[in-house]
């Protein structure tokens, strides 16, 4: 299972002015609406009708124009945001938002360079907005400058303390510098937050597995795997921390099994656990897809097969099953870095 990904979000700018007449106010209280529930389609056409009006002053035409954009990209029209984001740019190259928001375009087009002088001069303009040091912390961390990334997600929640991306992301960087206390105490914080973002206590409860302790690992990955029932890899994860922790049972990995599509890979391997399916029925699942997705999969059932071995009592198996995880090279996956953790102790 690769790690989790960053997140990547865009925010409705806030309108600099309001409105003399009816239809006018109503467009702008639609145009700067930024209800999670929102009707995009609607907020698109009340800052299309503002846009084009001749009487608008520029401060407030770029914001109608970035939060059109932010629309257009929650639907899905991610050209016509970016030609929204360009010309709210070009209309006021002092706003910062623009900028900020351009940024978010370009980071989910791929366009990292792009994005990161973008979100530069966010924060040149504004140096303390939160959420232009967010996305350029996101840029950051996909360049792999993770005390970059990190330095910037501090700047982030200083000015919004609850930004649950930030503080997600900000544990994922502290996680690949092997810095596991401060990447739980915001997994920590996440869960005070969310409490049933199933990913934080997985998140969580696997850093302390990794650092063999059980029955933390336990509580966690077990809480993660009720939440969310149908993800296969919850399910094996809270099975084996159970399991290390004294409590061996297949009774709940069998109940969660079943929530698991039976088509999708790991289902054959979760069988094989159970007793419901051959070494032959594993082998030929992991060779399914092309070469790369078939050395995904035997690195996956690699570390679950040691650790079914290491509850066996079978530490030579394990062993080699863990050698056979590091020897994939795939330490983006959490079971390479479960196999090196296994190997260290």
């Amino acid at each position: 299972m690769r790690l989790i990904g960053i997140s990547l979000t865009l925010v409705l700018a806030a309108g600099a002015a309001w409105a003399q007449g009816a239809d006018r106010d109503r467009n702008w209280r639609v145009c700067n609406n930024a209800s999670p529930r929102l009707d995009y389609e609607l907020v698109a056409r009340s800052c299309t009708a503002i846009i084009a009006s001749p009487n608008e002053a520029a401060q407030d035409l770029v914001v109608a124009l970035v939060n059109r954009g932010v629309a257009r990209a929650r639907q899905g029209r991610s050209d016509q945001a970016l030609e929204d984001f360009e010309r709210a740019v070009k209309t006021d190259p002092t706003y910062g938002p623009a900028f900020n928001a351009r940024g978010t375009a370009y980071a989910e087009l791929g366009r990292v360079d792009d994005a990161l002088r973008d979100y530069d001069r966010a924060i040149e303009i504004e140096p303390d907005d939160p959420d232009a040091h967010y996305g350029r912390g996101n840029i950051r961390f996909m360049k792999r400058d993770l005390r970059g990334a990190i330095a910037d997600y501090d700047r982030a929640l200083a000015g919004s303390p609850n930004n649950i991306g930030a503080i997600n992301n900000r544990a994922a960087a502290n996680e690949d510098l092997g810095e596991p206390e401060r990447a739980i105490a915001d997994y920590t914080r996440l869960v005070e937050l969310s409490p049933r973002d199933a990913g934080a206590f997985f998140n969580r409860g696997k850093l302390r597995f990794y650092d063999g302790k059980f029955s933390e690992a336990a509580a966690d990955l077990d809480h993660g795997a009720d939440i969310e029932p149908s993800n296969p890899y919850y399910a094996l994860w809270a099975h084996f921390a159970l399991a290390r922790d004294g409590h061996p049972e297949q009774s709940r990995l069998a109940q969660r099994g079943r929530e698991a599509d039976p088509t999708q890979w790991p289902a054959t391997l979760v069988r094989h656990l159970l007793g419901l399916a051959s070494a032959e029925d594993v082998a030929a699942a992991i060779r399914q897809g092309d070469a790369a997705a078939a050395r995904e999969r035997a690195t996956e059932a690699d570390f679950y097969l040691g650790q079914q071995a290491l509850v066996a009592g079978n530490k030579t198996e394990a062993e080699r099953r863990f050698r056979a995880v590091i020897d994939s090279g795939l330490a983006d996956f959490i079971e390479y870095r479960g196999a090196r953790a296994e190997l260290g102790r």
